[in-house]
């Protein structure tokens, strides 16, 4: 199991169906290669703060003994995987939709499940889950995700990225997640969010549906992403569309982190039907956090993204409908300021943080009324004007 070997669909229980090669993880494609990147993707990543700490309260040697110990159990769908000694085990005994963490079982010779096992990501996160009062039975989940990093910055970044979205309007269509800011003693420690699936409503990656089928020559990650999509019923169009307005405030938020796992799309997890995309989330790294100082033109252009592209300029090359973004929206540099002092970030660092902001928004104005950012030529600029300056600079001890 803990290898996930040639044998490892031996190991792996989905629902009874006709077909078991429709359902499954990885978008329904399975092989024994997707199934362990599954599986790696899942777990809590190696290089997550605290790690060690959790592993050893729970007396295991790594995050996939961590996840296998929780029967890879998740709050984003409803995939798990079942001990061979176990086979009468269902669903409805561990569903966390249906549990509580900790919650003992007395079939299995485990008593605690718990939910953050399989919550990727490099920040500290779990899932708060509380018993819906009005609803029997029910459990409302909420994620929590904390930091302290940068005067709390990540998690008011999240809260700045909806409020960005809200203020778009209901025109747009684009559904985004509402984070709030979590505080103590009057600084940010974390940001908070309501659950967007459910056992009825599953998130699928977008990395699953790069390995959906073979990938054609020539065609950008994009293009595919919109080709599987329609491939699978949903509409060409509004797919394109909210992958565009999704990069296009990537680029004004400055987001570096838009991977593979960072976006996708939900699903009905039993007629397997999709329907639509995600919800946007995770956008915490953004806004320079942890970049402090004011950025020129240069250096808001070529900053480093992870995803469709390796720098911010680049993100703009998918965005056929400009305006897909309305600038006239989007907070200016004193209602961006006061956002980021009102949870507690310094009069400095919040002068700072608006300040990169305008600018950004400035860059898209221009990208609006029909420039195209070459990083090429903006460097060869920039070093022409380092010369010309160069040239012009008076000779040593002359104060002009």
């Amino acid at each position: 199991l803990m290898g996930l070997s040639d044998d490892c669909e031996s190991v792996l229980r989905v629902k009874p169906i006709a077909e078991p090669s429709a359902r499954g993880p990885f978008f329904g494609n399975i092989s024994c290669r997707n199934i362990q990147m599954w599986w790696k993707s899942r777990a809590i990543p190696g290089s997550r703060e605290h790690l060690q700490i959790i592993l050893n309260e729970n007396h295991c040697l790594s995050a996939g003994e961590y996840l296998a110990k929780n029967l890879a159990l998740s709050l984003t769908d409803t995939y798990w995987i079942c001990p061979i000694e176990f086979s009468d085990l269902h669903w409805e005994d561990v569903s966390l939709f249906s549990h509580m963490d900790g919650e003992k079982l007395e079939s299995y010779g485990h008593s605690v499940f718990q939910s953050a096992s399989s919550l990727n990501g490099q920040m500290k996160k779990y899932w708060k889950r509380v018993p819906n009062e009005s609803v029997p039975g029910k459990i409302d989940n909420f994620l929590i995700k904390r930091s302290g990093a940068s005067e709390g910055q990540q998690n008011i970044n999240e809260a700045f990225a909806a409020w960005v979205h809200s203020r778009q309007g209901l025109r747009t269509g684009i559904d985004y997640v509402d984070y709030q800011v979590l505080m103590e003693e009057g600084m940010s420690v974390g940001s908070c969010c309501p659950a967007f699936t459910s056992e009825q409503k599953e998130l699928v990656y977008a990395m699953e549906f790069l390995y959906a089928g073979k990938n054609r020559n020539e065609e950008s990650m994009f293009e595919a992403l919109v080709r599987v999509a329609a491939e699978h019923g949903l509409e060409a169009e509004t797919v394109r569309k909210n992958l565009e307005y999704m990069l296009a405030t990537d680029f004004i938020l400055s987001n570096q982190d838009r991977h593979l796992l960072n976006f996708g799309f939900l699903r009905d997890p039993e007629s397997l039907r999709l329907l639509g995309p995600a919800p946007l989330y995770d956008t915490g790294n953004s806004m320079y956090w942890n970049n402090f100082g004011i950025k020129g033109r240069l250096s808001l252009l070529n900053e480093e993204t992870n995803g469709f592209a390796m720098h911010s300029a680049h993100l703009l090359k998918y965005v056929r409908n400009r305006f897909v973004v309305d600038a006239d929206r989007l907070p200016t540099r004193r209602e961006t300021e006061e956002f980021y002092r009102s949870y507690g970030v310094s009069e400095a660092r919040a002068q700072v943080i608006a300040e990169n902001f305008a600018r950004k928004v400035d860059l898209f104005r221009q990208f609006q009324q029909g420039e195209s950012f070459n990083l090429y030529q903006e460097k060869k600029n920039r070093r022409m004007e380092q010369g010309m300056r160069k040239e012009n600079d008076p000779p040593f001890g002359l104060i002009l």
